[in-house]
């Protein structure tokens, strides 16, 4: 077992295993020293004592009583006054927690002294060579620190399949594929294996990654990305085993229906694919190519003839279930005003628009599901171009530059967005003021002024988003 630190929170992990069991503790990264990845190795029986070690410290951080306080520090006190190394390991990890990070230093530089070669010593060295950018520099860090530390038993294989990977992903960044593969071919860790996959799938190196995904992903459980893969190397049959698995979890998102579909029409399995085509048609994850492939379909199995009416059906089984849930995510919420000046100069101000359905999209030019949203909201956005009572404002935020308005400009220009840009710098008032967490953030406004739709996030499908954005505003006109 080993602990990592994952987006503030430290993680018991078991070599091999996709879970991470529990958080212990939580950190701010902003107090935490260079030394960012915080990795401690236990062993054996010493590592089932470990899991209620940190739960009694976790609870004794957090707590406000002062019996707590004061049993905490004794505790600490006396593994710092123990002879063995894990006490101190203990005592330095909580400090840690407690952001006393001149005190956990100092246990870290003492007991570096004390035990020469011992887990402290090497957690510190795995960092340098973590932390390590040029691959060639890591590379010789890495054998360094492997003839310094060999791994004490085959459960200790995770942290140095880790070290392994970094390279291989370091090399595979460089251009030094012959060198990423050596490492790559050397990982067990299924984990590990996985995290490989990706990368070398991301990289075009799919029948590698095809190797690694096979022997990892009935244990992690990523059955959509080995999907992928598998397609993408052209093993269907392994593709539609894997695209099954990951369609019963979870069939939400239009990449399960297209890699499903596709890997159904190779397979030769055409009324399967038919059914899947006509299911993500229903339910707004079927893309044009898709639906085009799917008219194909039909008139190969049925014949030319009563496509149009099927197409029809298919649509309008949609817009009722579009309509259906929309009208039970509805709110009613005032719009707090702003004022903002668009790219023109104009001044806009919201309040002065009461009378219109507006739809504000807040967006930036750096936020790439935004970008990839914009064609759908285009189209929405003409539907009611000749509607003056449909307002749409595309309110960027967020940006980092003082005045962005020469970038956003030449965005518009070069992608033939005719969009109305107020533009939120400085301070992001209009973000703050409509409590954006992530964007994009789109705000469907009513013609007296109140918010009765607002959702973040890019689903992956424009024809969705489309029609989503133009049901809403006809709910409101």
């Amino acid at each position: 077992m080993y602990l990592v630190l994952h987006k503030e929170m430290l993680f018991l992990k078991v070599p091999g295993s996709a879970t991470r069991i529990k958080p212990y503790i939580h950190y701010n990264m902003k107090k935490l020293p260079s030394l960012c990845v915080l990795t401690f190795l236990f062993f054996g029986a010493e590592a089932q004592n470990m899991d209620s070690i940190y739960q009694v410290y976790a609870k004794l951080v957090s707590s406000s009583q002062e019996n707590d306080k004061a049993e905490l520090k004794m505790r600490l006190e006396n593994d710092i006054k123990s002879e063995n190394e894990t006490n101190w390991m203990i005592a330095w990890f909580v400090y840690f927690q407690m952001r006393n990070t001149a005190k956990a230093d100092s246990i870290l530089q003492a007991g570096k002294q004390k035990w020469p070669d011992g887990q402290l010593a090497k957690h510190e060295q795995f960092n340098f060579v973590n932390d390590e950018k040029d691959p060639f520099k890591k590379d010789a860090m890495y054998h360094i620190f492997l003839k310094r530390f060999p791994p004490p038993s085959k459960d200790a294989i995770a942290t140095y399949d880790d070290m392994r990977g970094q390279l291989a992903v370091g090399y595979l960044k460089s251009g030094y594929v012959a060198k990423a593969f050596l490492y790559t071919d050397s990982i067990k860790t299924l984990n590990v294996q996985r995290w490989m996959a990706r990368e070398l799938f991301s990289k075009d190196h799919c029948k590698e990654a095809a190797v690694l995904m096979d022997k990892s992903v009935d244990s992690t459980r990523e059955y959509q990305m080995a999907a992928m893969i598998f397609h993408e190397n052209m093993e269907y049959t392994k593709a539609l085993r894997c695209i099954e698995i990951a369609y019963k979890d979870n069939h939400t998102q239009p990449i399960t229906y297209t890699i499903y579909f596709s890997t159904l029409k190779h397979l030769g399995k055409d009324q399967q694919a038919m059914d899947i085509a006509a299911e993500a048609t229903k339910t707004g994850l079927a893309d044009k190519k898709m639906k085009a492939e799917l008219k194909e379909l039909y008139e190969k199995l049925k014949g030319r003839e009563g496509y149009d009416a099927y197409a029809a059906e298919l649509n309008k089984a949609f817009l009722l279930q579009l309509t259906a849930h929309l009208q039970t995510t509805q709110i009613n919420e005032p719009a707090p005003d702003f004022t903002l000046k668009n790219l023109e100069g104009k001044q806009i101000t919201l309040s002065e628009l009461k009378g219109k359905v507006v739809v504000i999209d807040f967006w930036a030019t750096w936020c790439g599901p935004c970008i990839s949203s914009f064609p759908a909201m285009k189209e929405a956005m003409l539907r009611f171009e000749k509607d003056e009572d449909v307002k749409f404002l595309f309110v960027d935020t967020w940006e980092r530059e003082a005045d962005p308005s020469e970038k956003v400009k030449k965005f518009l220009a070069d992608n033939h967005y005719p969009f109305d840009v107020p533009l939120d710098i400085k301070a992001y008032k209009a973000a703050g003021a409509f409590d954006v967490k992530g964007i994009p953030a789109k705000f469907v406004i009513d013609k007296t002024g109140n918010i009765r739709f607002r959702f973040t996030g890019y689903s992956g499908s424009d024809y969705t988003t489309t029609e989503e954005v133009s049901a809403m505003v006809t709910m409101l006109k």
